[in-house]
């Protein structure tokens, strides 16, 4: 499997946002240890608004889901995750030479991804080892980056891209937060991973495990 259209896209950010609403528990949880508690009901309350959003429209082109994800998760969240994480989605458009983008292969999913992690790191000033999205984040832009230099297989990148995350999201169980509410929790967030790595890591999963699903249906 070797691109993605927008079918497939608007899938991908379904199931990443499935995971993000199942996970809100986990998310609250941890975030109460290490921060002000309200990040898992605001993941759940951006991605709830944009599966509705996403739920209520046919698309032709991916930079129209992309638009209205990133858009709908500024709007619904509010505070610093909502500008974050829609930075991601309306950041990647950056990416894209035209509009109109009916369909993206692995190498121009890696440039989406990676302006959206410019837009994110240059609005938010966080960088790897200060305990937030980033770390989680990247990771798996890096790793898919190179694996691109010798594939095209856009199941297999966006696989590695989670494995990324999750091995982000591992390390910052072992890192002081230097960023946010949570740097002011130095007692307790040791040994705690960071809840918006966390939720980063769902939505590469949720990614990974839509096209691992089209690869086995034999989408090509």
């Amino acid at each position: 499997m070797e691109t993605i259209n927008a079918k497939i896209f608007k899938e991908m950010i379904i199931k990443a946002g499935e995971n993000i609403i199942e996970s809100e528990p986990y998310l609250t949880e941890i975030d109460e240890i290490i921060g002000d508690g309200d990040h898992g009901t605001g993941m759940k309350r951006g991605f709830t608004s944009v599966l509705k959003k996403l739920n209520e429209k046919n698309y032709e082109y991916i930079d129209d889901i992309a638009n209205d994800v990133g858009l709908e998760l500024l709007k619904s969240m509010g505070g610093a995750s909502g500008v974050i994480f829609g930075s991601l989605f309306i950041g990647g458009l950056r990416g894209f030479k035209v509009k109109k983008v009916k369909e993206m292969d692995l190498k121009q999913s890696v440039i989406f991804l990676s302006c959206g992690e410019e837009a994110i790191t240059t609005r938010g000033k966080a960088c790897v080892g200060d305990k937030t999205m980033v770390d989680a984040l990247t990771p798996a832009v890096s790793d898919i980056s190179e694996f691109a230099e010798t594939s095209s297989d856009i199941v297999e990148g966006i696989k590695v891209a989670y494995s990324g995350s999750l091995v982000g999201v591992e390390k910052t169980k072992n890192m002081l937060a230097k960023k946010g509410r949570a740097k002011n929790f130095h007692n307790k967030n040791f040994g705690v991973p960071d809840p918006g790595a966390v939720s980063t890591s769902l939505l590469f999963k949720g990614f990974y495990e839509v096209v691992l699903d089209m690869k086995e249906k034999g989408v090509k």
